[in-house]
């Protein structure tokens, strides 16, 4: 297992590089997809969504803000709240994240049918609960 996750890092690295995708690490790509996918949120829900606990987020958005790929701002209805979202940086990598996710997934599934697909899906769903 160890292997296979160290060559899909190492896919994953390459293609960010081939794409240009300056200040995107894959640490961040799991902000990325919330903010992708669901837009705007607040820091708790984007912790609650990437399973990090309220530091570690914090530090990966801290970073992720300096290389101009999301912004924070308060909650118009509630200022304790802070909201994440992206800017028009971050919004210009969405193409090139999902053609890079895209392919690992193609990559991953290369010699799977259908059925061990989810079979694959229906065991990894389970490691770790």
């Amino acid at each position: 297992m160890s292997r296979k996750m160290k060559s899909w890092y190492s896919f994953i690295r390459t293609r960010i590089e081939k794409a240009g995708l300056h200040g995107l690490d894959i640490s961040h790509g799991d902000i990325l997809y919330q903010l992708y996918h669901h837009g705007t949120m607040s820091m708790k829900s984007l912790a609650q969504r990437i399973e990090r606990d309220k530091s570690t987020l914090t530090a990966l958005v801290k970073k992720m803000e300096m290389k101009n790929l999301i912004q924070r701002k308060p909650d118009a209805d509630d200022a304790r709240v802070t909201m994440v979202e992206l800017t028009p940086t971050g919004e210009a990598y969405r193409e090139a994240f999902e053609s890079i996710s895209h392919d690992l997934l193609e990559q991953i599934y290369l010699n799977l049918t259908n059925k061990e697909k989810s079979m694959l899906m229906e065991l990894l769903s389970k490691c770790g609960e």
